[in-house]
């Protein structure tokens, strides 16, 4: 084997090789993105299923039904615990709301543990539960929907988007007596400052109608603020020679009601040669 020989071959071994490396680093960091995104996806299935299982629980209780401290299963999460222990790129602040809104679900139902093992029960423990869980929908639907951003920074929506989502994840409207559950989270993403659409009434059609409008206070009204702007800022104008008038004025017409004389249909001056008499 000559020397040129050899080196062709020894560089299509190099070029085999490198090409052989890349495509598997290729294949490991794939996997490793998809391994990512699974995780990602998983923790809101996460939540999803604690949010379900604990109105699965509290429903009956807050209807009167009798319970006991074991019907209440601890909350665990190992897919946001995994999510923290591997360098995975994802939005930390959004996984933060997530711990927050786990330690909330954790502590509601330890303090409805404790009631229920003294039975004693009471209507201001289940309505706290009730509205952890609305913050802990908050939370899922802004992770899965808008990828964790926060009210304030998240897209206008229609509300019945809003109330779609809830069914598509069986999130019932009568799960509790007395709430309406789909309507209170609506209205909570309002409150934390979520632009949804279309805005609540502020009037009822008697009130709106019954209401008194003055032309002058309104400032964008034509005789509001803008008009008396306009009106101050202009400058009078003759509109003709001096001494037209019979007191040497231009305006021949009537004191008040705007009657032009030179215009009468009786004055022979006003009607064309021929024509009919114009007012």
């Amino acid at each position: 084997m000559s020397s040129v020989e050899f080196q062709t071959l020894a560089l299509v071994v190099l070029v085999a090789a490198g090409v052989t490396i890349s495509w598997i680093m290729y294949l490991d960091r794939d996997e490793r993105q998809e391994a990512a995104r699974s995780a990602l996806a998983g923790v809101g299935h996460e939540l999803r299923l604690t949010i379900q299982r604990f109105m699965a629980e509290l429903g009956p209780i807050s209807r009167g039904q009798p319970a006991s401290a074991g019907d209440l299963m601890p909350i665990r999460h190992p897919q946001m615990d995994s999510i923290f222990a591997h360098p995975i790129r994802a939005n930390r602040n959004a996984l933060s709301v997530f711990g927050a809104t786990y330690l909330s679900l954790e502590s509601r139902k330890l303090d409805l543990k404790s009631a229920l093992s003294n039975g004693t029960v009471a209507k201001p423990e289940v309505e706290a539960c009730i509205e952890t869980l609305i913050d802990a929908i908050v939370t899922l639907y802004l992770w899965e929907e808008h990828g964790g951003a926060r009210p304030v920074e998240a897209e206008s929506t229609r509300s019945w988007h809003v109330r779609d989502w809830m069914k598509r994840h069986n999130f019932r409207a009568d799960a509790f007596p007395d709430r309406h559950l789909r309507d209170e989270v609506v209205e909570r993403l309002r409150q934390l400052g979520m632009t949804l659409t279309p805005a609540p009434l502020t009037h009822t059609a008697h009130e709106y109608y019954s209401m008194r409008y003055d032309r002058k206070a309104d400032p964008r009204g034509p005789f509001g603020r803008r008009y008396s702007v306009r009106k101050a800022s202009e400058v009078p104008d003759s509109g003709g020679f001096e001494g037209d008038g019979p007191d040497g004025n231009s305006d021949t017409s009537g004191p008040e009601t705007g009657f032009d004389r030179d215009r009468a249909p009786g004055n022979p001056a006003s009607n064309p040669p021929g024509g009919l008499p114009t007012a």
